[in-house]
């Protein structure tokens, strides 16, 4: 198979980090639905979720490692997912792998009820953000836009409301700044920093209290 792929010529992958918007709804499709992970959190005990999680997380980083540092596994990995793939997945770790490494860290850390809303703001807000600036952003900020940071917001703002025992300004201040953060591109992967800024702005606002 790999032989065959080969002879289809390298040339002919063509990925870029402006994947047209047919392919961007694909790769939110397969974001969205990391939400059964946090569903499953919400709905069961933390720990039947953890154990799990943290061997899918191995599995999905071990794959991506062997596919940097294995040719063949990079061509198949081209071959199947270079639609939906930005360029700089080909040599680092996927989204795929981040989404699980800051689902699987937050959830070691933080307690359960402030894992799940950071999960679900990943998940879900981060999704119409992205989707939505695409579609109808016309307020460029970076390589972002002014109108998928609102749709973050609103959208944050109302799963918000699921965690009433979070109070609400400590929930509403972490949406703000996980929103800022995703607006910023900085060089850590936002699957990485929107989890953690949810969960670091409510820890701090609760022992403030």
């Amino acid at each position: 198979m790999v032989l065959l792929i080969e002879k289809q010529g390298m040339m002919n992958f063509s990925l870029s980090d402006n994947i047209s918007y047919r392919n961007e709804l694909k790769r939110k499709i397969i974001h969205i639905s990391s939400g059964i992970i946090p569903i499953g959190t919400f709905l069961y005990d933390k720990n039947i979720i953890l154990y799990p999680l943290i061997f899918f997380t191995m599995i999905f980083v071990l794959i991506d490692i062997l596919k940097i540092n294995v040719n063949q596994i990079k061509i198949i990995y081209k071959y199947i997912f270079q639609s939906i793939s930005r360029e700089a997945e080909i040599d680092k770790l996927t989204g795929a792998s981040y989404v699980l490494i800051g689902y699987t860290s937050i959830l070691i850390i933080f307690p359960k009820n402030i894992a799940v809303f950071s999960m679900f703001i990943l998940c879900f807000s981060d999704t119409l953000a992205a989707l939505f600036g695409r579609k109808f952003g016309k307020i460029k900020i970076g390589n972002k836009s002014l109108e998928g940071f609102f749709a973050f917001i609103f959208s944050g703002l109302l799963i918000s409301c699921i965690f009433q025992n979070i109070p609400f300004f400590i929930r509403f201040a972490s949406v703000i700044f996980a929103g800022l953060i995703e607006l910023n591109s900085i060089k850590i992967n936002d699957n990485i920093t929107i989890p953690w800024t949810v969960s670091v702005i409510c820890i701090i606002g609760i022992e403030l209290l």
